[in-house]
């Protein structure tokens, strides 16, 4: 089968799908055996007949069937369905038993040749995405790496996979390596992903397990699913994507387009949502450290903590009071840090599964949350999920013991309890609450042993186990939740497209420490890549950035600056930090302030409302600057980076006419959305200082944070030296590039002097600075004949910011001649110019040209200066259009 996407050839002994990309290469011999085990006996195949294929049908539907003898169940097949996107394999077993593990893309089996034993699928793939944040850090990992996803795990060995729980249940598969735990490389990737409703999933883990060159997927049932007639495992699609971030994007439109997952958030965002929060638990950390703990990884027998906490030596959780919560709030105020929503963490309650509030540290919390009401904020309460404590042993699973394990969302009695507490806990009659932060969804019961209120009892309802039971869970607290108060806000860590519709949002989570090498991984880069995850899968959602725990103090300061773009700020500390010990100063809460003070202005705006969903995430982004999406959201995308000393909106009329296209534009320091220059500087761990280099490099990181690997990217005059600068340092980012009004030579000594001159008078007087610009930059015709152009510019200049001038001019002032940095791109190149621009003139225009080869575009606009963009959007569309088909020709 030869399609748009793919080819495929089926083949015998042992029975397999070769799979391959457009161009021939191979991704794998895709094992069409499987194994159903029930947990009294494994699947094992001896019978394997040969595979029926039908089809094509008149939407191009081909179907393989292969028909196989099982030791388990009555009859077994395997169907491979192959439509001209996708392929979908599933197997359906006839019989009576109960589930154990499932394994797809691999199984058991004796062979007619005499092998026996398991048979799995080739890994012709280099590396595999996963969306799961773990540690070691890595977010693109070695093929022969495992890889878990789903709702069990915690901080031991071998198990610290529940950052995201459940998260999504989706991988890619890459053809190259990446070079660095963040790192998300270029080239083709093949998406793999479940595909079935969110009640089917009833296993604990989905499992990607390597060996020996190949690999298979195992699904852990875990002795709780019963199975009597028919039973058809969930899908798993292959599909190729663009990146890894792409994939999930698919994943995603793939569940919801089938019904699977719903379009967007469960109920309307409230305005408040979007307001900077607090969370104590930091705080309680640094008043209770533990003692003899080190601030990192124990490597010798001397960093390890006390094996028990000594006696009358308070720990974190009993530092959760109101007295507590009252200093932190009022020393934040002192420096004019005020959240606009406080999270109450752990450990405020009595007991984790009843809820009440603990006497001692909260004996008035009703009256403590109508006081921060009062004073304009709202309170959520932390959550543990599935903690038991406290609960009647006949509402939890239980052990062979009768020891109460979970809670069990399986049982009446357990969910009728969670919505009475939840209308107590958020009712205005009881404490008034705004909402919960639930954590710890990955503590889900696991092992055959357990046993829960359905199990055994065959005139009960099927037990609800693993991701569906936790959906259930949530599903009841969301509900409850909302007739209490419509505007309560959930967050969790579930970033699942099927989840978007118990959640409001959701959270980045704790940070973690090392990548495989054993070095630190810097906190922003590790969060940046878990937001991109969320986006991809719920794009309608807020993002909690979370910010704890924090390695030391200069990490920290570098995450302040990010968290403005990643999502939601979130604070967690105050006065010290826990891990390093470091004390907080004056200049640090200043920097929260400071970055606070932009995010709203950005993010929640100047009358105080929220701009919703969509609109949020569009002007932000996961990286160091701020980062704007048009368009549709499948294709390259075609980056646009703006002039001086305007921001992104210079690109309007140009990107009204590109509406089919997907185009990113984006922000320079100091300008638009985008934080203070040393603040960018700091975010990508460059010195403080006026430098392209910095412009440069937050570009290339921004971009990759979007999950944008390779893209074409064009630049206006201030905006094409930075684009220089890029080809100079991340020449892989760039699939095209678009040279608009600029030049690749260094300034002459009198128009750096010019610049320099220009920058000192930014300083003393802001804005008028730059006023007589216009001028200068727009053309004589426009000048004579666009007076709308005109006056959009003179308003646009007055509001230049005092800090974006002075930075930028400093920086066009120190940059170097770059025309080497185009020679050897060997990629498709634009270089255009307006006919009345006197700042570029021709023969700088035909110099990068020439630079660039012999399949360079030179344009020159008639009637137009140096804003080509603005002057004549439709003769720079039509440019951009032709570069943009171009790179993919």
């Amino acid at each position: 089968m030869t399609t748009d996407s793919y080819q495929l050839e089926v083949r015998a002994h042992p029975p397999r799908a070769v799979l391959a990309g457009t161009d021939g290469r191979i991704w794998s011999h895709l094992s069409l055996l499987a194994s159903v085990d029930r947990t009294d006996v494994a699947d094992v195949s001896w019978d394997v007949g040969p595979a029926s294929v039908s089809g094509p049908t008149a939407d191009g539907r081909v179907e393989v069937v292969l028909r196989l003898s099982s030791s388990a169940w009555d009859r077994k097949e395997v169907r491979l369905t192959c439509t001209p996107g996708e392929v979908a394999l599933s197997a359906t077993v006839t019989g009576r038993g109960i589930l154990a593990e499932v394994g797809l893309l691999g199984g058991r089996a004796s062979l007619a040749t005499s092998a026996c034993g398991w048979f799995w699928s080739s890994a012709e793939h280099a590396s595999v995405f996963t969306p799961a944040p773990t540690e070691p850090i890595e977010v693109v990992r070695p093929a022969a790496a495992p890889v878990t996803l789903g709702v069990v795990g915690d901080a031991s060995p071998g198990r610290l996979h529940g950052i995201f729980s459940p998260p999504p249940l989706c991988l890619a598969l890459g053809r190259e390596t990446s070079t660095g735990p963040t790192d998300v490389p270029g080239g083709d990737w093949l998406g793999m992903w479940l595909r079935a409703p969110v009640e089917d999933l009833t296993f604990t883990q989905l499992r990607y397990l390597p060996s020996d060159g190949g690999f298979r997927v195992a699904l852990d049932y875990d002795g709780h699913t019963r199975v009597e007639g028919t039973f058809t495992t969930p899908e798993l699609v292959l599909r190729p994507g663009e990146s890894p971030h792409r994939v999930l994007e698919h994943y995603r439109s793939d569940l919801v387009g089938r019904g699977l997952a719903p379009d967007g958030p469960g109920g309307r965002q409230a305005d408040w949502w979007a307001e900077p929060i607090v969370c104590g638990w930091g705080v309680q950390c640094a008043l209770a450290p533990l003692p003899g703990a080190r601030a990192g990884h124990p490597w010798f027998l001397d960093d390890l903590p006390p094996a028990v906490v000594p006696d009358g030596v308070p720990i974190a959780p009993d530092m959760s009071r109101q007295d507590v919560y009252d200093t932190l709030l009022a020393t934040l105020a002192e420096h004019d840090v005020v959240p606009g929503t406080v999270v109450v963490d752990d450990r405020w309650q009595e007991h984790y599964g009843t809820l009440e509030p603990h006497p001692g540290r909260w004996p008035e919390l009703r009256a403590w949350v109508a006081e921060r009401h009062a004073a304009g904020q709202r309170v959520l309460l932390w959550w543990k999920a599935w903690d038991p404590a406290g609960l009647p042993d006949a509402e939890c699973v239980v052990d062979p013991s009768g020891r109460a394990v979970a809670a069990d969302p399986g049982n009446p009695a357990y969910l009728a309890r969670v919505a009475t507490v939840v209308r107590h806990l958020l009712g205005p009659d009881g404490i008034d609450a705004d909402g919960f932060k639930i954590d710890f969804t990955q503590r889900a019961p696991a092992g055959v042993h357990l046993r829960a209120w359905t199990d055994d009892h065959p005139s009960r309802p099927p037990p609800v186990w693993g991701v569906a039971a936790l959906h259930r869970l949530l599903r009841t607290i969301y509900a409850a939740a909302k007739a209490a108060k419509p505007d309560a806000l959930l967050v969790t860590h579930t970033p699942h497209p099927s989840f978007a519709d118990v959640c409001d949002m959701v959270r980045t989570n704790d940070v973690l420490g090392r990548g495989p090498a054993g070095a630190v991984v810097p906190v922003g880069d590790q969060l940046a890549a878990r937001a991109a995850v969320v986006r991809a899968v719920l794009p309608g959602h807020l993002v909690d950035t979370d910010q704890w725990p924090m390695p030391d103090r200069d990490q920290w300061r570098r995450y302040v600056v990010r968290q403005a773009e990643l999502g939601v700020p979130a604070l967690y500390y105050s006065d010290r930090l826990d891990r390093s010990g470091e004390e907080l100063t004056a200049s640090d809460l200043a920097l929260v302030a400071r970055t606070w003070a932009r995010y709203r202005e950005r993010a929640v705006g100047k009358t105080g409302r929220a701009r919703r969903g969509r609109a949020i995430l569009g002007s932000m982004s996961s990286g160091p600057l701020a980062l704007h999406r048009h368009g549709p959201a499948g294709g390259r995308p075609l980056v646009l980076l703006h002039g001086f000393p305007l921001d992104s909106r210079m690109w309007d009329d140009v990107v009204a006419r590109l509406t089919d296209l997907p185009v990113v534009t984006v922000d320079a320091p100091g300008f638009g959305g985008s934080p203070a220059p040393d603040d960018v500087a700091a975010a990508v761990g460059r010195e403080p200082g006026p430098s392209l280099e910095t412009y440069a490099d937050a570009v290339a990181a921004t971009l990759r944070a979007e999950g944008i690997d390779r893209a074409v990217v064009a630049g206006l005059s201030m905006g094409g030296y930075a684009l220089l600068a890029l080809a100079e340092r991340h020449r892989g980012l760039l699939a095209a590039v678009g040279l608009l009004d600029t030049r690749a030579d260094a300034d002459a000594d009198d128009a750096r002097a010019n610049r320099l001159r220009v920058a000192e008078e930014a300083e003393r007087t802001g804005a008028d600075a730059v006023a007589g610009m216009v001028e200068t930059v727009l053309g004589e015709t426009t000048l004579a004949e666009r007076p709308q152009v005109v006056a959009r510019m003179r308003e646009w200049l007055s509001q230049a910011p005092a800090e974006g001038i002075s930075w930028a001019q400093r920086a066009m002032a120190g940059r170097p001649a770059r025309l080497t940095a185009v020679e050897d791109l060997e990629v498709p190149g634009l270089v255009l110019r307006g006919a009345e621009d006197k700042g570029s003139p021709q023969s700088a225009a035909q110099a990068m040209a020439h630079a660039l080869g012999g399949g360079a575009e030179l344009v020159v606009v008639p009637r137009a200066g140096h804003m080509t963009a603005i002057e004549d959007p439709d003769a720079v569309a039509d440019a951009l259009r032709r570069l943009h088909a171009s790179a993919d020709a």
